[in-house]
């Protein structure tokens, strides 16, 4: 007994193929219209020109390779030209600064036999020495108080250098000598005392032109207290 109906068609494999090529040429076709489009509205970037040099052995081309940047030269140590320098940014070895000089780099060992001449000069081994800043008396002056009394006035302010200076050491700071050869000194006696302002401080002496201002002071507090040569009685 026959089957009724219409039988269905089939396709043969190589009716399917032969389809698939045509829709893959068809795409091609399409991709490549739609490229020469573009070049020629101008909208595709060209890729960049290949430089090609002659092979080693002399047949053919091979691509360029690019000679590799230059290393950044140093910066110069020199120049011709002011420059500002950051002192934060060099990182050079520096000298160390010199050490100032103390204000009493000298030292001097008074011998107890030192010879006192007057109420700022005194002379050892041969070599006479004066406290600077100082108005020097007669060692042998005569003074008068308010009160009419004479006394040895010259005597007593070498009386009182020879305290201060026989036998002792002191640090010393030497000024250029005079016409009569004398070498005019001052001495450190404690950290903020000096010769010449104990002198001063004292009564016993005045100071010259060259004295300093602090020297001056002293002097008019030993005036006012009526001490040394300005005493009362």
């Amino acid at each position: 007994m026959r089957a009724s109906g219409r039988s269905r068609p089939t396709t043969s494999p190589l009716l399917a193929g032969v389809y698939l090529v045509v829709v893959a040429a068809g795409i091609t076709i399409s991709l490549l219209m739609a490229a020469r489009l573009l070049d020629i509205l101008g909208l595709r970037e060209a890729p960049p020109p290949v430089e090609r040099q002659a092979a080693p052995d002399g047949q053919g081309t091979a691509p360029a390779v690019p000679d590799p940047a230059p290393a950044a030269a140093p910066p110069a140590l020199w120049t011709e030209a002011p420059v500002r320098v950051d002192p934060a940014g060099q990182d050079y070895p520096r000298r160390e600064p010199a050490p100032s000089e103390p204000p009493f780099p000298d030292i001097l060992a008074i011998p107890r036999s030192v010879d006192i001449l007057d109420n700022v000069r005194f002379a050892f081994a041969g070599t006479t020495y004066r406290i600077a800043g100082i108005t020097p008396i007669d060692g042998n002056e005569i003074c008068e108080a308010p009160s009419g009394r004479r006394w040895a006035c010259g005597i007593r302010g070498r009386v009182f250098l020879r305290k201060v200076l026989a036998g002792d050491t002191f640090r010393c700071r030497f000024y250029p000598a005079g016409s009569d050869g004398e070498r005019p000194l001052d001495c450190q006696v404690t950290a903020t005392t000096t010769i010449a302002g104990r002198i001063l401080a004292a009564g016993w002496g005045a100071p010259d032109a060259d004295a300093a201002p602090e020297l001056r002071d002293i002097h008019a507090a030993a005036v006012a207290a009526r001490l040394g040569l300005w005493s009362a009685d």
